[in-house]
């Protein structure tokens, strides 16, 4: 098994067909190999090999000016001891670059991160889903917010409210 560091941007159509992401992979793709060609001080991507099969990869980005890098993706099925060297790595790459922190977000289990590298949840992503009839939803939602005086009304909304009628 080997370790290397991707810094040209046909390595990144590897690891394609593993990515995690509600963005569409080739356009992730896209996006990473411009990073490499623009700022590739500033993107870690990492990928590991066993002969010519790819079996795993982490991707995290130097968050210029703040006091932390952001992990945006790690694939690793079923091998802790590839997962703890690749994290490894990247701890080794925040301390070079002066970093004193590792942000990521999860749509796993937050607990086996906290357990497995005593990650702390630092904040919460929230999510809205527009329905399908968002527009009649924001104004019932309007209406009812203005009936208890939550909220002041706006013009937009006044005049929303009287189409809708």
């Amino acid at each position: 098994m080997r370790i290397i560091r991707v810094q040209n941007p046909v390595g990144i159509d590897y690891m394609k067909e593993h990515f995690i992401s509600n963005i569409e992979s080739d356009f992730l793709a896209e996006g990473l190999k411009a990073e490499l060609l623009t700022d590739r001080e500033n993107i870690l991507i990492l990928q590991a090999w066993n002969e010519d099969k790819l079996i795993g990869f982490i991707i995290a980005q130097n968050v210029v000016q703040q006091n932390h890098i952001f992990l945006y993706q790690a694939w690793v099925p079923n091998d802790t001891e590839l997962a703890d060297k690749l994290f490894f790595r990247l701890l080794l790459w925040a301390d070079y670059l002066g970093k004193k922190e590792v942000r990521m977000e999860t749509l796993r289990s937050e607990d086996a991160y906290s357990r497995r590298w005593k990650f702390e949840k630092h904040s919460v992503i929230m999510k809205f889903v527009l329905p399908d009839n968002y527009e009649a939803e924001y104004v019932k939602t309007i209406r009812l917010l203005k009936d208890k005086k939550d909220i002041p009304t706006t013009e937009m909304s006044l005049e929303m409210e009287k189409e809708n009628e």
